[in-house]
């Protein structure tokens, strides 16, 4: 334990020697200003409603609840207006490309979802929905995607949701 102690900073040492400093200190500052962010969460008195947030805070999780019933989102960055959208653990994710309107009911979700995958890249203008692990569903409709770096003004993913 010892050994590997005094090898870390060694190592550390070396580094700092070599100069680079800076990048480990931006590195440890970055990691710092996500844990402050804590958990997005966005509570609903109905069943409705639209959010916008920094996909690349929190590592990428939004809560969404109405009280009865939470979601726990996840997100991360793809291509230009896609974004990829994972499950939760122990629940499902249902995407089919090309799907943008919010079914009636859960018996349509069954006939057009397709719910085979872990992560889904999700195209602007598309629903895609999440199943929790009790079973509930939320379906996101995908309103906007932003990356700064793709020319954007800031880091964001923006969309409706309807909880059934």
């Amino acid at each position: 334990m010892k050994q590997g102690f005094i090898m870390l900073f060694c190592s550390l040492c070396a580094l700092a020697l070599a100069g680079g400093t800076s990048e480990i200190a931006a590195r440890i500052k970055a990691r710092e200003s996500i844990r402050q962010v804590g958990e997005f969460t966005k509570k609903v008195d109905g069943n409705t409603g639209r959010v916008k947030f920094n996909h690349r805070l929190n590592n990428g999780k939004f809560v969404i609840t109405n009280g009865a019933k939470t979601f726990v989102t996840s997100w991360s960055g793809c291509i230009t207006d896609k974004i990829w959208a994972y499950k939760e653990d122990g629940g499902l994710i249902g995407y089919t490309e090309g799907y943008g309107i919010f079914p009636k009911d859960l018996e349509e979700f069954e006939k057009v979802m397709d719910f085979s995958n872990r992560a889904v890249a999700v195209n602007k203008g598309d629903v895609v929905l999440f199943v929790n692990k009790a079973g509930d569903f939320l379906a996101v409709h995908l309103l906007s995607v932003k990356y700064v770096d793709r020319g954007d003004d800031e880091y964001s993913v923006e969309f409706e949701f309807k909880i059934y």
